[in-house]
């Protein structure tokens, strides 16, 4: 019988694909083929962790998570944390200054 962070892993995967037109229309996004996807799905019946930031990104839907896709592993704050830190370094290095406009972000020279 599975546990429910298993369910919600599985539940998590397989709405991340119905939100694509088609299961290699995921793949594609992800950078990954029909035939792992088909595998998270119907064996692993999760995603592996390295794929979830690929999806999460991909996707860019709130219902589509790191932490839902994977709520058994507890390392994406640490990825989080490191990508925003990498990102403001960039920034700095370049001269811009991050503007947030909503849910996206543009850039304005300082």
């Amino acid at each position: 019988m599975e546990n429910a962070a298993q369910t919600l892993a599985l539940e998590t995967l397989k709405l991340a694909v119905s939100l694509c037109d088609s299961q290699a229309d995921f793949a594609r996004r992800i950078g990954s083929s029909t035939q792992a996807v088909w595998q998270w799905i119907n064996r692993d019946k999760r995603a592996p962790v390295e794929a979830c930031p690929f999806i999460e990104d991909a996707l860019k839907d709130e219902r589509i998570t790191c932490e839902k896709l994977r709520p058994d592993y507890r390392g994406f704050e640490i990825l989080r944390d490191s990508r925003t830190a990498e990102i403001q370094v960039e920034e700095e290095e370049v001269g811009l200054t991050r503007v947030k406009d909503g849910h996206r972000s543009t850039f304005s020279f300082c």
